[in-house]
């Protein structure tokens, strides 16, 4: 977490803040950008470490980002992601809720507690979750994705709904959902 804290999430604003209906949700700081490099921003990797001792950091399309959770994901239904990903807990913990059935991704849930030092690996990005965190405490991971395969989007009740639509304002202030 030092590296994470000393140069990402102390060390300066975030590069892209998500808000939900009631304030932040998650502050993302870019350490690999889809293939580009941020070592203007992360003065602890050397731009020769990049280049010859990892030479697949760049051009492979991949994304090495911070995140920090400010409030819990959305409980009105899982969601995927658009491509496979690792996360490694920095600091913190929080509930990861996943299908108690996969084959029924819209329904009843399990949840498993991710505490600091715990990887989680999903390599099929359709695979749903969701966060919660615990007594709303922020929790700081360190998030690698892989190429793009597909768009994300929420599992509700009556099936899956493209991120789009599912965030889309409603008319009163709030987001479509799965309604």
């Amino acid at each position: 977490m030092t590296w994470a804290r000393e140069y990402h999430s102390e060390a300066r604003p975030s590069d892209f803040l998500i808000q939900n209906e009631n304030g932040p949700y998650l502050a993302r700081w870019y350490v690999i950008r889809q293939g580009r490099r941020w070592l203007d921003r992360s003065p602890a990797i050397r731009r020769h470490d990049l280049e010859h001792e990892n030479p697949r950091v760049d051009g492979g399309r991949r994304n090495v980002f911070v995140h920090q959770f400010l409030a819990s994901d959305d409980d009105r239904a899982l969601h995927d992601h658009p491509w496979p990903w690792i996360t490694i807990i920095l600091d913190g913990e929080y509930l990861e809720h996943v299908p108690a059935d996969a084959r029924h991704p819209g329904g009843p849930t399990v949840a498993h507690r991710r505490r600091a030092g715990d990887v989680v690996m999903r390599y099929n990005a359709a695979r749903p979750h969701r966060i919660e965190l615990i007594d709303h405490r922020p929790t700081t991971t360190l998030f690698l994705t892989g190429r793009k395969r597909r768009e994300w989007g929420f599992y509700c009740r009556q099936g899956w709904r493209n991120w789009r639509n599912f965030t889309a304002t409603d008319g009163r202030g709030g987001s479509r959902g799965c309604a």
